[in-house]
């Protein structure tokens, strides 16, 4: 029944895409309804005593081999630098992409992540909400490559947050990936950027057996 959460969320992107707004308006309504989503989730969490089982901890590192692993993490922001260059962002952008991360995480790699692994497995639970973090991008009208470059991304990132224990890299990463490619023209580029989300998939299978 949890999973039914994924259907509010859905629906705050469908409903101010449908209002037509203006970009600052669009920002503004959407970062308000994002924040009672995300507070009820917070609610629920704490409620259940599950907040530390959705990764709501500090960062967790055994040893500094794990550290290493989750620096390949960088490739994309790095790459989406070299090849774009330093994105221009208004403040209000930049504050959503950053929010917009941290609560998608709490969602597919904290929230669902912990309930697929209970019922699926380690591998599966990460595979799986990988798919369905991919298919939420569907909203935002982006490419085929892009979607397919958020599957390895999600992957690796339900990775790291088993790594670690803690949603914190997860959404420390995932700000730097939006911060330095939002909305990401990927035309000339595909295979580099295909080539990205199969790194970041290799990448995430090695920690996971890590964490077996």
């Amino acid at each position: 029944m949890r999973l039914l959460w994924l259907v509010p969320y859905g629906l705050i992107f469908l409903a101010v895409q449908w209002l037509g707004l203006p970009q600052t308006g669009a920002c503004v309504l959407t970062l308000a309804l994002l924040t009672v989503y995300w507070a009820a989730l917070l609610l629920c969490a704490k409620r259940s005593g599950r907040a530390r089982a959705y990764g709501i901890c500090p960062i967790k590192l055994r040893s500094r081999r794990d550290f290493a692993m989750l620096l390949p993490l960088l490739l994309l922001p790095v790459l989406n630098i070299a090849v774009l260059g330093v994105p221009e962002l208004m403040p209000l952008t930049a504050v959503y992409i950053v929010y917009a991360a941290f609560g998608e995480e709490f969602f597919f790699r904290g929230f669902l992540l912990e309930v697929l692994r209970n019922k699926c497995g380690v591998f599966a639970g990460a595979a799986l909400s990988a798919l369905l973090f991919a298919l939420m991008h569907c909203f935002n009208g982006i490419s085929a490559v892009q979607i397919v470059c958020a599957a390895g991304v999600g992957f690796a990132l339900a990775a790291s947050r088993y790594l670690t224990d803690s949603l914190a890299v997860p959404v420390i990463i995932h700000s730097c990936i939006n911060l330095s490619g939002w909305q990401t023209p990927t035309t000339g580029y595909e295979v580099l950027y295909i080539s990205a989300a199969a790194a970041y998939a290799a990448v995430g299978y090695a920690m996971l057996r890590k964490c077996k």
